[in-house]
C-alpha cells in the first residue's frame, strides 16, 4: 500500500494532495489557478477555506464570504502586499471589505 502523498500548502505542512482542490479563478499577478483546502470545524458546524497562490496564502470561513472571483483574489493580494503580508486571516466584516472592493 503506498503512503498518501502529501505537499505544503501555504503556510501549512503535509496537506494531503487529495484534499487540494482548484477554485473557478485565476490569480491576476502571478496567472496561476487559486487552489483551496476546506476543513470542517465540528464546534463551529463551518468548514474553513484555506486558499493559495504564488502570491499569497488567505483564510476565510465559508459562511462569511470567502474569495470567489478573481477581482475579489486581486483584491485580497493588493491588501496583503501593502502590508507585506504573505498569509491573511478574513473575518466577516474584512470578507464585506473584500466583496464590496475598498481596500
Amino acid at each position: 500500500m503506498s503512503a498518501e502523498a502529501k505537499q505544503n500548502f501555504g503556510p501549512f505542512a503535509d496537506v494531503s494532495t487529495k484534499d487540494i482542490h482548484p477554485t473557478n479563478f485565476d490569480c491576476p499577478r502571478c496567472k496561476l489557478r487559486v487552489r483551496k483546502h476546506l476543513k470542517y470545524i465540528h464546534e463551529m458546524a463551518d468548514c474553513i477555506g484555506i486558499y493559495v497562490c504564488d502570491c499569497i496564502g488567505a483564510a476565510a470561513w465559508q459562511l462569511e464570504n470567502p474569495p470567489s472571483s478573481s477581482s475579489h483574489w486581486e483584491r485580497l493580494v493588493k491588501m496583503a502586499k501593502k502590508t507585506g503580508a504573505e498569509f491573511v486571516v478574513l473575518d466577516p466584516k474584512a470578507g464585506a471589505t473584500l466583496h464590496g472592493g475598498t481596500v
